[in-house]
């Protein structure tokens, strides 16, 4: 899932709707991981949140792949070009945009294994705590179609393959070994 994550992140930074970072990130946050992630401007990451089924059709394998963009702001001055004063309102405002490109006619991430987005939502996760700290954060999910195509499947294969070298003491009795599976 990993290039299908890249294809998204780059056409999120395609489009320039003002995001100072974006990003592909492995889950969803706690409050620690917000601060780390967003506490310098306004930024994007893009999660791949799972994989609701795997199917057949027309003897290629399709994934039904989850998506979630979590989308943050800091609180921005009324004299902003945006009209935005708090980071709630931010946040809502580049949501509301990130909306709109995922919902683009055919949208498929500059990728033809990817069909149409379905189902996409915006979902306010307002806390306290973020907003004692003048972060405001939401997230734009969706569901999408993406064939398997062999040169992914080969990709997966080489992910399949690892290599650890373990080095078991030290002195004259000193072992490494080297494992492939």
């Amino acid at each position: 899932m990993i290039p299908m994550r890249d294809a998204i992140v780059q056409g999120i930074k395609d489009e320039d709707l003002g995001f100072r970072s974006v990003q592909g990130h492995d889950g969803a946050f706690d409050l620690q991981e917000v601060r780390k992630h967003f506490g310098h401007g306004n930024a994007a990451r893009v999660v791949c949140t799972g994989v609701a089924e795997v199917e057949a059709q027309a003897d290629m394998p399709v994934a039904r792949t989850q998506w979630a963009v979590f989308v943050a702001a800091q609180s921005r001055t009324a004299n902003d070009p945006d009209g935005a004063a708090s980071a709630g309102d931010a946040a809502l405002a580049l949501a509301t945009k990130l909306v709109a490109l995922v919902m683009k006619r055919g949208q498929h991430w500059n990728d033809t294994a990817f069909r149409a987005p379905e189902g996409v939502k915006m979902r306010n996760l307002y806390s306290g705590k973020l907003a004692d700290r003048g972060i405001g954060l939401w997230v734009v999910t969706w569901d999408q179609l993406f064939e398997i195509t062999d040169q992914l499947e080969s990709s997966l294969d080489q992910l399949l393959q690892i290599h650890t070298d373990y080095d078991v003491g030290s002195g004259p009795d000193h072992a490494t070994d080297t494992e492939y599976s």
